[in-house]
């Protein structure tokens, strides 16, 4: 087995060597994906100490009244500090717990620390066996930087020497979804700006930030296929060796879009009509074979870490987009489809049961799940000074993001927009997933209101009211989609008291409760009210006025077929068709035994008086046979949704 950094640290929870252990871990290892897996495997539990009110609520309800009816429960308290931090720990939990400290720098001696520090936990296997192999001696911060990128990253800025050389690097850099910290970004800059061979590229941009370097190559993709013509310069060398091989697949997954071109493709150039648009069948044919080649070769595997499954979900809404584009897809495209539609949910149902549970402890230095994103945008608040909005399209998945992304492309092609994917909380239900959306919280926080949306305004509030944002700075409105909204949403938040808005769109989630023509029908519903423009004229009065806008959805959208449904009287407190509610195991358990098609679902980080049953794979609680498209299951549409970041800017 390879060395892993995990190892020294995991070695340290002996199982049942104490019932409460206090971690003091500055650097946010012990909530790493596989650090967690491991501690609970050794029978300990994980609670971030991040404020006393929340976390009082979580120890005594889970922990200590466990321990006063004399059950067994392993608990290690996790405070992102200091071992003098753990002080702020209440004197009742410091006194009965057993203080430990976890550094990174004792995994990584000879390196650069504060470098170390800022990559991604994901990184670290890589780091850690180069070590292992072959000790790099003790190294500064600029050799640190340098041994990084060519041990983790595999390329160094050294060896950048021309045009080819710099986009191979940004391809490399860019094309998988992965976090370079800005301290690596700008030890590259540094040594391009001494080469002084690039002083025509936007570096300080298009280096660091993947959006802004998608829409250099996109700006730049009508000047390359205009020189292939009439033999005119183009600043980047598209058909070189060493780049047209990543080209292809940016415009297959939609990361680039297709242009107009009436121009004929040389013989060694063929490779550019994935960048032609054109309405040729062959060439749809063959854009969909190869995205659904690209997606089958890309899926996670049942065990895989869960940013896998993030990266995955925007090329799988690009396949369900153009599936559902067709009217009557061919026979061939909905073959294919329903059998990577199978596979994911084989996949993805055997990969939440062993791992969504963590989820929701992750850091949110980049968000993971829906109710991580507040926290995000605090820190927006704190390092730009900014006001922020959050834009909420109520049951959007990323198929309809597709379709709502186009819209503005083509109204706003100078907009820089951002795109990554969060988890909803399952089940998949707006007074779950939304609520914890406004609260910042997982629904353990908020029992007495789990089924309903009422105490949203206030969540919302609570949780700016928490990070020093006063209520009257705070402003919330739903059930938005009309354009006659946006006169009185400009008055409201010109106020120059509001630094924080919260705003739900409720337009697709009406679609999607009133559609009886399956996910064709969706998508043609989306895209006819995305050309009315609203929502690009909601994005472009918050830009107007100064705004970070962040948009995201509380869950997806399914379609589903019917199983059948229960005839269950006032058993159950919730009647979705894709999730029933029960106050009740025993109840829950009389309707899983007519529907076996069913699973009880464990509900981590859920109510303790909250249970669900929802449907396997693709069924609804509808009439059998019956075609709807829905939410409140588990399934991949419903559970991964996007997170977006737009903003003004000039290339």
């Amino acid at each position: 087995m390879l060395p892993s950094w995990r190892d020294p640290l995991l070695a340290r929870f002996a199982p049942k060597a104490a019932r409460m252990i206090l971690a003091a871990d500055p650097d946010g290892l012990l909530f790493e994906e596989e650090v967690q897996r491991g501690i609970r495997k050794s029978g300990y539990d994980l609670l971030p100490f991040e404020d006393s009110i929340s976390f009082r609520f979580a120890y005594e309800s889970n922990y200590r009244a466990r321990w006063i009816r004399g059950d067994d429960a392993f608990l290690v308290v996790v405070v992102r500090g200091s071992e003098a931090d753990l002080e702020r720990l209440p004197f009742d939990v410091l006194r009965a717990g057993v203080p430990m400290a976890f550094q990174l720098g004792e995994l990584f001696p000879c390196l650069d620390a504060r470098v170390v520090a800022a990559l991604d936990r994901a990184d670290l296997d890589r780091l850690y066996r180069a070590q292992s192999q072959s000790s790099p001696g003790n190294l500064n911060e600029t050799t640190t930087k340098d041994y990084i990128w060519g041990h983790v990253f595999g390329s160094s800025p050294v060896t950048i020497n021309d045009a080819p050389d710099l986009l191979r690097f940004l391809f490399q850099r860019h094309y998988p979804e992965r976090r370079v910290p800005r301290i690596l970004d700008d030890h590259v800059l540094r040594v391009l700006r001494q080469k002084g061979t690039f002083a025509s590229w936007p570096l300080e941009t298009i280096v660091p930030d993947r959006a802004a370097f998608f829409q250099f190559l996109q700006e730049k993709w009508p000047e390359y296929l205009n020189s292939l013509g009439a033999g005119g310069p183009c600043q980047l060398p598209f058909g070189h060796d060493l780049v047209h091989v990543f080209v292809g697949d940016l415009f297959v997954e939609g990361l680039l879009q297709p242009v107009p071109w009436d121009g004929d493709l040389p013989f060694n150039a063929r490779w550019a009509l994935a960048g032609i648009k054109t309405d040729s069948a062959a060439e749809e044919n063959r854009r969909w074979e190869s995205l659904s080649s690209k997606v089958s070769e890309s899926m996670p595997v049942a065990d895989a870490p869960y940013q896998q499954w993030l990266d995955f979900s925007p090329a799988w809404g690009q396949l369900q987009f153009l599936f559902f584009e067709k009217a009557t897809p061919p026979s061939a495209w909905r073959k294919r489809w329903k059998s990577i539609r199978e596979e994911i949910d084989d996949r993805f149902s055997l990969w939440l049961a062993s791992r969504y549970q963590g989820l929701h402890n992750q850091p949110a230095l980049s968000p993971v799940m829906v109710q991580h994103v507040p926290r995000f945008l605090h820190s927006l608040v704190e390092d730009r000074k900014c006001k922020v909005a959050m834009i909420v399209v109520d049951g959007m998945a990323w198929s309809q993001w597709v379709v709502l992304r186009g819209e503005l492309q083509t109204r706003q092609p100078g907009w820089r927009i951002r795109e990554n994917s969060v988890f909803a909380w399952i089940p998949s239900l707006t007074s779950v997933s939304r609520q914890a959306l406004f609260a910042g919280n997982p629904p353990l926080y908020f029992p007495s209101s789990i089924l309903t949306t009422d105490r949203e305004p206030a969540l919302w509030a609570k949780f700016w009211a928490d990070h020093g944002v006063p209520s009257s700075s705070v402003f919330y409105q739903r059930d938005l989609g009309e354009a006659s909204d946006l006169e009185g949403l400009r008055e409201a938040l010109a106020h120059p008291q509001v630094r924080v808005a919260g705003l739900v769109i409720k337009k697709v989630d009406d679609m999607m409760h009133g559609m009886k023509l399956g996910g064709t029908g969706m998508q043609n519903q989306v895209r006819i009210w995305a050309e009315k423009g609203y929502l690009a004229d909601l994005i472009a009065m918050l830009l107007e006025q100064k705004f970070a806008v962040a948009i995201t959805s509380d869950h997806g959208n399914v379609e589903a077929v019917g199983i059948g449904r229960p005839a269950e009287g006032v058993l159950a407190q919730q009647k979705g068709q894709r999730a029933r509610i029960y106050n009740d195991a025993t109840l829950r358990g009389l309707t899983r035994k007519s529907f076996p098609q069913t699973v009880e679902w464990p509900g981590p980080g859920l109510p303790p008086q909250l249970f669900a049953l929802l449907p396997k794979e693709s069924g609804a609680f509808v009439d059998a046979g019956e075609t709807v498209v829905t939410h409140g299951g588990a399934s991949f549409e419903e559970v991964v949704i996007p997170f977006i970041e737009v903003e003004e800017t000039k290339v």
